[in-house]
């Protein structure tokens, strides 16, 4: 297996990697009690009986995206594929769904000897954000797909150091891992703005060596960073207007977008999360490199509730935090 690398670098022009433009949001539901059951004996192997839970579940609420989901992928795991495509093909038109389901959809096809559209499918799904370079090689669903040449156009070019980024870098070191699941050379990584000058710095938990600390030196005026944190309405607060479901206190699920200011700007776009890889959680507070402008054109958050709020403009170089329905309610200049 080919070893992948860690590259620590020093940033010359930060940034973000370029979103899609937004797409309508329709409505996604938060899933109600029957889908929490059907998630539950799904996690358990019980795909059939997370099936007629999920069914039920779609039929009362026809906007609730996880539970088409997990429908496709329940129908998928009992291998009723020619079931399985129409739930995972519902599921993909939910934004937040679109790359994961549509490449179940892709799968699904090959599985049921549709190649040509099988191929198509794929496109779509990596069009839309899905990149999963070592599954789309491993996985056996898509077999009968991968002896055609179009296959390995389909595949994301595998980038090595300085041109894994979008943006220009300098490398400082390179880690290399010594066999599978070694590959980064780290047990646990978690990235966080730690000095507070907006600029995400790393923390390495490494295999046979002592904790290391990447610190991401900010290069140029604090005025070129911006850092959002989400907030959802406290326990018990009530928001006006329609939503379908209810955004964690934490902000959890918030999906930022942030137009830089200059001509040509890309939307920058990242999600609050922080699990993000192996015994490790991430800050919760996404941070943008608006490159050489003083500030943003535009500010938007879509909340894992539905609701889409829209902030306009502003100045760079703060921590700025929204909280869902009120817009920004505090900020602080970054150090």
């Amino acid at each position: 297996m080919p070893s992948l690398a860690l590259l620590l670098v020093a940033l010359q022009l930060p940034g973000q990697q370029a979103a899609p433009p937004p797409a309508p949001e329709p409505a996604q539901a938060a899933s109600g009690s029957l889908a929490e059951q059907a998630r539950a004996r799904a996690a358990a192997g019980d795909h059939a009986g997370a099936v007629t839970l999920l069914q039920d579940a779609v039929a009362a609420n026809a906007n609730d995206g996880p539970a088409w989901y997990q429908l496709g992928y329940s129908l998928h795991a009992l291998k009723r594929y020619d079931e399985a495509l129409p739930a995972h093909e519902r599921a993909a038109t939910f934004p937040a769904f679109a790359a994961k389901a549509g490449y179940n959809a892709a799968c699904a096809l090959a599985l049921l000897g549709r190649g040509d559209e099988a191929f198509a499918r794929l496109a779509a799904a990596i069009r839309a954000g899905f990149g999963d370079r070592k599954l789309l090689a491993v996985d056996s669903d898509l077999d009968s797909l991968r002896d055609d040449p179009r296959f390995a156009t389909l595949l994301p070019p595998r980038l090595d150091g300085a041109a894994a980024f979008a943006e220009p870098v300098r490398v400082l070191h390179e880690l290399t891992g010594r066999a599978g699941g070694e590959e980064f050379g780290w047990v646990a990584r978690a990235l966080g703005d730690l000095d507070g000058d907006g600029a995400p710095d790393l923390v390495l938990d490494r295999i046979d060596g002592p904790v290391a600390l990447g610190m991401n030196r900010r290069r140029g005026s604090a005025a070129n960073w911006l850092v959002v944190r989400c907030q959802g309405p406290a326990r018990g607060e009530v928001l006006e207007g329609a939503a379908e479901g209810r955004t964690p206190v934490d902000g959890l699920g918030a999906r930022v977008r942030v137009v830089p200011r200059g001509a040509a700007a890309p939307t920058l776009m990242a999600e609050v999360q922080t699990g993000v890889g192996y015994a490790s959680a991430s800050s919760a507070w996404p941070c943008f490199a608006l490159g050489t402008g003083s500030g943003y054109a535009s500010l938007e958050v879509h909340w894992p509730s539905g609701r889409v709020e829209r902030l306009g403009g502003g100045a760079g170089g703060r921590v700025v935090t929204v909280r869902e329905g009120r817009g920004i309610v505090a900020e602080e200049p970054l150090r």
